[in-house]
């Protein structure tokens, strides 16, 4: 592995400034001994060399102190470029690599999720603004996933999301968290606290898509 992958099980996962607090929660979960699909990450260190790769450091530094009509269109820009383009040699190889080594162990469908360095905490915790992808199967999928997740961090619902609670994709990164797929019968989530205070939890039948 290198610094962009990050199997589950590294202590190293379970620092949410390499893989996000949504990863590196499960990585703890799994450290305690509970039962967890396993997997691994592509860490925020791939996403910013990605960008870099792009050529899109310059439209995030503008997008920091860009009006309202720029931002949105500096924000296009980077999402497309994030989508529509090729991930560099360095991180495609070493991803593919590691994904096809763990599906020896895990054969049959996977889950790739966003798990950015900003969202699952106090005060912001960004539930259904990002992406998950169930049923990846192939390649084309998988990258075609991967590339979803890095631009999800710059969509318009997101953006407004992080500008309510006066953040800045400019100024964060986005891990992406890769697991193989559970066929479950029952899907649930739960929040440990809402803003009202309270629990919550919510089920469905199957995969768990309409939580």
């Amino acid at each position: 592995m290198n610094d962009f992958i990050l199997p589950l099980s590294s202590p190293r996962a379970a620092d949410p400034e390499i893989v996000g607090p949504k990863a590196a929660n499960l990585a703890l979960l799994g450290r305690a001994g509970l039962p967890t699909p396993g997997g691994f990450c592509l860490t925020a260190a791939a996403y910013r060399h990605q960008i870099d790769a792009l050529g899109l450091s310059d439209a995030l530094a503008q997008f920091a102190t860009a009006d309202l009509r720029a931002e949105r269109k500096l924000s296009v820009e980077i999402r497309l470029g994030l989508y529509e383009h090729p991930i560099a040699p360095e991180i495609a190889e070493p991803l593919l690599a590691a994904w096809h080594g763990y599906r020896e162990m895990a054969p049959g469908f996977w889950a790739v999720r966003s798990s950015a360095l900003i969202e699952d905490r106090a005060g912001a915790n960004f539930a259904g603004q990002f992406e998950s992808f169930l049923g990846i199967a192939s390649e084309t999928e998988f990258l075609t996933a991967v590339r979803a997740c890095w631009a999800a961090l710059w969509t318009t619902n997101a953006r407004r999301y992080m500008a309510n609670h006066d953040l800045n994709p400019a100024a964060t990164a986005m891990s992406v968290l890769i697991q193989p797929l559970v066929a479950a019968r029952a899907s649930g989530g739960g929040l440990s606290m809402t803003a009202e205070g309270n629990m919550l939890l919510s089920a469905t039948w199957g995969l768990g898509s309409a939580i």
